[in-house]
């Protein structure tokens, strides 16, 4: 998963923010033997791509693992779109990955369909929503 925002700050170093999300096996991977390939340095910005052979490291602007939420990738990836697009900038937020990597669980919902569950999009709809219709909120932070 990437996601990429124009800031509102015309004076912010980087236009483009790139995140990955690394999720946990799923049954059948545990099932049939499969290791993790993928690893979450813990500055948070870091993950390392190993398998027997090689061992790949990436920066990025931020590394959620495993075991992060809905709400956690939400409260790093959604406060500079919202302000962006509330100042009149465009703002993207892109899901890239391969089949079954995590994009729709990422974007839309997990399986638990509840409050907890639900994804980027409607998270991030909610919010400029509640914004539009109340110029006062002042909700998004950076981190």
């Amino acid at each position: 998963f990437f996601s990429g925002c124009f800031m509102a700050n015309k004076n912010a170093s980087e236009n483009i923010n790139v995140m990955v999300r690394v999720r946990p096996q799923n049954e059948e991977e545990t099932k049939q033997g499969g290791k993790p390939c993928l690893h979450c340095l813990a500055d948070g910005k870091t993950i390392e791509c190993s398998d027997d052979y090689q061992k790949l490291t990436f920066k990025c602007t931020k590394v959620f693992p495993e075991h992060a939420t809905q709400q956690d990738v939400y409260d790093h990836v959604a406060p500079p779109v919202i302000d962006s697009v509330t100042n009149g900038i465009n703002a993207a937020v892109i899901a890239y990955g391969q089949t079954g990597s995590g994009k729709t669980h990422t974007m839309y919902k997990s399986e638990a369909d509840n409050e907890l569950g639900r994804g980027l999009v409607p998270r991030i709809l909610d919010s400029l929503f509640r914004r539009v219709s109340n110029p006062m909120i002042e909700e998004a932070m950076y981190f």
